[in-house]
């Protein structure tokens, strides 16, 4: 559309169509920012929570937490029951699994993760 109508605009109106363009670029940005809610981060039943919310604004829907979250990335442990990741668990540092408890699943699903039991492969001397 854009594409079809800008040689017409630029034609009939010259260097004015950039006004015109501004324009409607500053009144798009207006509509997104009173009307659409921010929903970086968030799951669809997050969503679902927050458009149901009347009292919530879309100009402060970005400060929104869910319920059990600490923050829309962090959810809370003791909400959720995550045991594991709980701060000062020596099976999770920064939220990734430490080599030992990589190790100990490895072994505890039967897998033997000594070098011995490694097959080459290619053509590996």
């Amino acid at each position: 559309m854009v594409a079809f109508l800008t040689p017409l605009a630029n034609d009939g109106i010259g260097y004015n169509f950039g006004f015109v363009f501004a324009g409607c670029n500053i009144a798009i940005a207006i509509i997104v920012w009173f009307f659409l809610y921010e929903t970086v981060g968030l799951s669809l039943e997050n969503v679902d929570q927050m458009y149901s919310q009347p009292e919530l604004k879309p100009w402060t829907s970005h400060k929104w937490v869910p319920a059990g979250y600490i923050t829309r990335k962090q959810r809370d442990p003791v909400t959720f029951g995550d045991e594991i990741t709980r701060v000062g668990s020596d099976e999770f540092r920064n939220g990734k699994p430490t080599q030992q408890t990589v190790e100990k699943r490895f072994n505890r699903e039967g897998g033997d993760s000594s070098p011995e039991s490694t097959t080459p492969v290619g053509n590996a001397v």
